[in-house]
Parts: C-alpha cells; structure tokens; sequence
C-alpha cells in the first residue's frame, strides 16, 4: 500500500510549487493552491490589470457561473430542492436564500399566511414533500407583533424529517422559548435586543 502511494505524492508534488520549499500541513488554515489555481488566478488578475476588474467580470460572467455548477456537484445538490419560508421573513435571510438559488438552483417557496397572518400550518403541510430540503422562518418579525407558530412548524418538520432553521432574534429574551418544544435544528439569537446585551454578539442553536 505504501509502494503504490508513492506515485500519487510525486504527481502532487509536481502540482504543487510550495511543496519545493515546504512540508505543509496546515490545510485546515489555508491550504497551498495547485498549479492549475495558481495560474488561472494570475491570468485572470493580468486581465483586470489591463482592462478593469468589472470589465473582466462582466466578459467572463459564463466562466466564473461554473463555480456554481461545480459547487452543487460536489455537494450533491439537486436544483430541484426547495426551501420553505415565511411572509415575514427578515430580509437579510431571504437574500441568503435568493443566494443560494443563483448558486445552486434551488428554489426558494413563501408559506402563504392564514386569515391572521401567521402562516398557515395546513398550507405548509401541504407543501411538504421529497424535494424540500430545508423549512426556515422567523419567530418574530422585525416589523410587527406576529408571532409564528413555530412549534406547530417543527412538528411537520421532525415528523417529515426536514431540518428546520428558526431565527429567533427578536422573541428570545422577549418570550419563554424551548428548543425541545419548538423542535427546531437549528436557532439563531443576538444579544443587542430582549436580552439587553452588547452589539455584535449573538448565538447559534444546533441540535446534535
């Protein structure tokens, strides 16, 4: 076995220059990029050097998309998954989702709301199916008093087996909450509103 591994370190070190100079390891803070990297790098900074960096970008935009397939590839991510949202989204999430359809393809649902606002928990349940990879609201919207019902949420969740994201930075610290209860995998908190805390701090729940 260790015979037939020397080959494969000798094609590495011929593709890789710092392997001339270094025995490096520390992958995990930043690993040595290949030849193949270091070259298409160079070549694409000569270019913004010579015609401008939002001329380079605009002219090789086909180019630099391929990242995205390559990404959704490596992940093994179906442009047919599907997150679920609600009405009263905060924005800055709903952007990160639109993100992530531009990159992958994945496409991005809005739970519609029942006669009080709040989503409707029939609607959801309806929408549930094989391709939903993610559902994924807010506790309590920035810019009203609605308060989803975020257990009733994370019921159709655990029982549909979906991950479930619940942003609760403005009703911890304003209300009781139980991650047990509301059956969410993942919750998001700061500190700067209900819990009186310093900017700049906040939290992240993940059920193990």
């Amino acid at each position: 076995m260790r015979h037939a591994m020397i080959p494969q370190v000798n094609i590495l070190k011929l593709c890789l220059l710092g392997t001339k100079r270094v025995m490096h390891l520390n992958n995990a803070g930043s690993s040595l990029p290949p030849n193949p990297v270091l070259q298409v790098t160079q070549e694409y900074l000569f270019a913004e050097s010579v015609e401008g960096g939002y001329e380079v970008a605009e002219a090789r935009e086909a180019q630099l998309n391929l990242c995205y397939t390559a990404l959704a590839r490596l992940l093994n991510c179906d442009a047919s998954d599907r997150i679920l949202t609600c009405s009263a989204e905060y924005g800055s999430n709903y952007i990160a989702f639109l993100q992530v359809s531009k990159r992958f393809g994945v496409v991005v649902e809005v739970i519609p709301d029942d006669e009080h606002g709040q989503l409707d928990i029939a609607k959801l349940q309806l929408m549930i199916d094989d391709s939903v990879k993610l559902i994924a609201i807010s506790h309590i919207p920035t810019s009203s008093g609605l308060v989803n019902p975020a257990a009733a949420v994370g019921k159709i969740a655990r029982a549909s087996n979906i991950p479930y994201l619940l942003d609760a930075c403005q009703s911890v610290g304003q209300m009781p909450l139980d991650v047990h209860q509301l059956g969410c995998n993942f919750l998001t908190g700061t500190s700067r509103k209900y819990l009186r805390g310093p900017r700049g701090a906040g939290f992240l729940y993940v059920r193990a």
